[in-house]
This record gives C-alpha cells, sequence and structure tokens, in this order.
C-alpha cells in the first residue's frame, strides 16, 4: 500500500491529509468548524465529501508533531514527518505511526515535550 502524509496548518491545533491511492494525489481537508467533542450540544455543519478508494491512506494528526522541539528550538516540521514513514508514504501503514513517533522522539532528544503528539491513520485495504 502507498500512501503520503503533508501537513495543513490549521488554526484549530490538527491536520488531516488524504492520499488518493489511484492518481497518487494528495489532498489536504480543511477543518470547517469547532474542534471534535470539545463543547457538548455544538452544532456541525457537513464539511467537503470525499470517496476513500482502496489504497487511500489518511492521516489525522496534531499540531505537536510537526511542531515538536529539540534543544535548539528547531521544529520537527514536514520534511521530517515524510522521512520518518519512508517517503512518499507509508509502505506499512501499521508501522507508520510507529516510524513517526520514533523520529520525533529521536529528534526532541533530552528537550521537554510541549505539546500533545496525537495521530491517527485510516487506511482502506485493496489495490488502487
Amino acid at each position: 500500500m502507498n500512501g503520503w502524509v503533508f501537513d495543513i496548518e490549521g488554526e484549530r491545533g490538527g491536520m488531516t491529509v488524504w492520499f488518493r491511492a489511484a492518481t497518487g494525489e494528495t489532498i489536504a481537508l480543511d477543518a470547517t468548524g469547532p474542534v471534535l467533542g470539545v463543547v457538548g450540544g455544538m452544532p456541525y455543519g457537513a464539511g467537503e465529501d470525499v470517496v476513500f478508494e482502496p489504497g487511500d491512506v489518511m492521516l489525522l494528526y496534531t499540531d505537536g508533531v510537526t511542531e515538536a522541539e529539540n534543544n535548539g528550538g528547531e521544529q520537527f516540521g514536514e520534511e521530517r514527518l515524510e522521512a520518518a514513514i519512508g517517503g512518499p508514504g507509508p509502505s506499512e501503514p501499521a508501522g507508520a505511526l510507529d516510524a513517526i513517533i520514533a523520529a520525533v522522539v529521536r529528534f526532541r532528544g533530552t528537550a521537554r515535550q510541549s505539546d500533545d503528539i496525537t495521530m491517527m491513520l485510516v487506511s482502506r485495504e485493496g489495490a488502487a
């Protein structure tokens, strides 16, 4: 399975990126409402429709991943995130999250974690 992640800057501290395996395109899905589950009874409008095809991969993650800092104040960033999963995408989605966490921890070194690091990877099995 092939996939690709890319960071989108959102004002809500979370990112969602969708890789279309059939076309090889990367699509940043913009947040359209407030953070889910923070305020009870909050109305949510419909976002954009996506068709999740076989081979597609979606990575959802908080800004704590790309904004993790080392002792020099340098951020982990998008390029390191891409490198952590092996370039153009996770060849094995199940191991991609572990690879990202390990890369962030190595990069951070002895620097204190300053934000949450939360991720979820969703993939649809099947040939593209």
